[in-house]
């Protein structure tokens, strides 16, 4: 197991509220869905390897721990369009074995070599659904599968007690869980039309698998490899979104999934290190964040900021827990960026076919002590 003293966020700004495409014009087929994950992830791999070698100076200390974090809606489906699809031409359909091939193909022989030994990757999510003619109800569903990657050589011989409900599970090279719940941004949806059956976690055919505990265990695990200075594993806590508090106009605020099983599970540690990968959401001291006092929260955020204010760019934050209120409530302090990189105009997601104001950029934040 490697040791780390310190835990740092590399965040990868894009703009993913809006699909984006990456394909050149042409007539669609159907291979174009499979196309345009694997362009997305050599661009992120490609955005990784500067990252390594431009900045190295930030990101090469071997006793930090680097998350380099891409935002929600990073894989969604930029055309062309098949006809007859409508408005589900921002999500992949069906596209279980699509993702599969996608990270055993690109995103794990990047991730798995030595360069990456200090760094875990949250590699956004994937949008995508399975077709009305699919579905016995006759109506689209859809998902948003998160994906994280614990990088360099993994250690042998490490206890694995992930069968075990009572535990925290570790992580090998990948882990994928679903979104809990989805946003009307999910589904790109006129305003006042309610059609929230289409979505996964709440219709019949897939709620018994994504409300049952097994699913909300696997939202908190330990990284094989990954230890802090004491030689305990870190544990890792990874929402998407709207998992790390359900909130809006019409809904009262509630628990995110990772406060939630704080609840469900109160015998077992809290994450170490909480990661947000999102388009539209902010760390939320009072229902979201789930460290205890030294614990570490971190968000990159792919929503589009309003021009009409002065915002930094990419959005991102870093939180450490300095106390916990008896009704659970957070307070945090704030962390600072110390470098940052304008990604080039070839890196860009969607060059030369489509672009996006602010332009592509990473920030790089000061290292944190672990809990």
């Amino acid at each position: 197991m490697r040791n780390y003293e310190k835990v740092q966020l590399v965040a990868y700004g894009t703009v993913t509220s809006a699909p984006v495409r990456v394909l050149p014009d042409r007539e669609p087929t159907k291979t174009d869905y499979q196309d345009d994950l694997m362009m997305r992830a050599a661009t992120l791999c490609n955005v990784a390897n500067l990252i390594l070698t431009d900045r190295q100076p930030y990101v090469s200390d071997p006793t930090v721990l680097k998350v380099l974090v891409v935002p929600e809606f990073y894989f969604r489906y930029g055309g062309p369009v098949q006809p007859g699809e409508g408005t589900l031409n921002d999500s992949y359909p069906n596209a279980g074995g699509k993702i599969t091939n996608m990270i055993e193909e690109v995103l794990v022989p990047q991730f798995s070599t030595t360069d990456w030994n200090d760094w875990l990757i949250v590699a956004g999510s994937v949008f995508w659904h399975v077709p009305a003619k699919d579905n016995t109800a006759g109506e689209p569903l859809f998902l948003n599968t998160s994906i994280v990657i614990n990088g360099g050589e993994l250690p042998v011989g490490e206890a694995d007690t992930n069968s075990d409900p009572a535990t925290v599970p570790t992580m090998g090279r990948v882990t994928t869980n679903q979104k809990r719940l989805m946003s009307r941004l999910d589904w790109s949806l006129d305003q006042g039309e309610d059609k929230m059956r289409w979505d996964a976690a709440l219709n019949p055919m897939f709620k018994p698998i994504l409300g049952d505990a097994e699913y909300l265990r696997w939202h908190r695990f330990k990284a094989r490899g990954k230890g802090n200075a004491g030689g305990q594993s870190i544990v890792f806590g990874v929402e998407v979104c709207l998992e790390h508090v359900q909130a809006g106009a019409n809904m009262r605020p509630c628990l995110g999934v990772l406060r939630l099983l704080e609840e469900v599970q109160p015998l077992l540690p809290a994450p170490d290190v909480h990661v947000v990968t999102s388009c539209g959401m902010d760390l939320d001291p009072a229902f979201g964040v789930a460290t205890e006092p030294g614990g570490i929260a971190m968000l990159c955020d792919g929503m589009e900021p309003d021009t009409n204010y002065a915002y930094p760019w990419p959005t991102a934050d870093v939180r450490r827990t300095v106390s916990v209120s008896r009704n659970g409530v957070r307070q945090l302090a704030g962390g600072q960026v110390v470098d940052g990189l304008t990604i080039p105009d070839q890196l860009q997601v969607g060059f030369p076919y489509s672009s996006r104001t602010p332009a592509d950029r990473v920030s790089i934040w000061e290292p944190v002590d672990l809990p």
